[in-house]
């Protein structure tokens, strides 16, 4: 992606092959094409998205192996019944990001282990 202030991109998914009861994380995997921007473990990234007719915003990512981030979208305890997942992926913020293009690998599902509900920290998604 070229323009990171103008990313566009929709992503939907559902959850038929994971398993239930479980709680999960969604995950953006990208890395920016000039390796230089990737100095640090964290970085605030300010990822701008819509899930339905909400705007929502990713703050950090972390770095996941040596070139690539991940920017967690979304979290939720996988219930037994088929449910799907509509995003549109907006913008990075210029700002913290640069104006430097990145690599979108994809979207990756992670299992969250010791995770109760009650004591997780949610942001408004």
């Amino acid at each position: 992606m070229l323009d990171i202030a103008n990313l566009k991109i929709k992503v939907s998914l559902d959850n038929r092959f994971l398993s239930p009861d479980v709680t999960y994380g969604i995950y953006l995997v990208f890395r920016f094409c000039d390796p230089r921007i990737l100095s640090c473990k964290h970085l605030y990234m300010n990822l701008k998205y819509r899930k339905g007719t909400e705007t929502l915003h990713s703050y950090f990512a972390t770095q996941r192996d040596t070139d690539w981030m991940m920017i967690e979208l979304y979290r939720f305890l996988n219930p037994k019944e088929d449910v799907s997942f509509t995003f549109l992926l907006e913008s990075f913020s210029r700002y913290y990001c640069t104006s430097g293009a990145i690599n979108i690998e994809g979207i990756e599902f992670r299992a969250i282990k010791n995770v109760s509900l009650k004591n997780t920290l949610w942001f408004s998604f």
